[in-house]
């Protein structure tokens, strides 16, 4: 998603703080909104079936799925039926 929460936890957090990536693997500018996503899939003759949320908890060092898509999503898009 491209918003504050992202870029402070996917670029600051994940590559400047807690050195998961290396730097300069995001570019936030890139980061795709869900909106953007669903208006992409409509008009390619998709339907957006599912968007999930994924967390990574540093201190446990668990990823987890849930339906909180500020920060990482997962899209699964299908074609439209004629």
């Amino acid at each position: 998603n491209r918003n504050l929460k992202s870029y402070m936890m996917a670029i600051i957090g994940a590559e400047y703080v807690l050195n998961l990536l290396p730097k300069g693997t995001h570019e936030h500018d890139k980061f795709i909104k869900p909106a953007e996503m669903e208006q992409w899939t409509r008009h390619a003759n998709l339907a957006l079936d599912d968007l999930t949320g994924m967390h990574y908890n540093p201190l446990t060092m668990v990823y987890s799925l849930g339906s909180n898509v500020d920060v990482n999503y997962f899209a699964h898009a299908r074609p439209l039926q004629d």
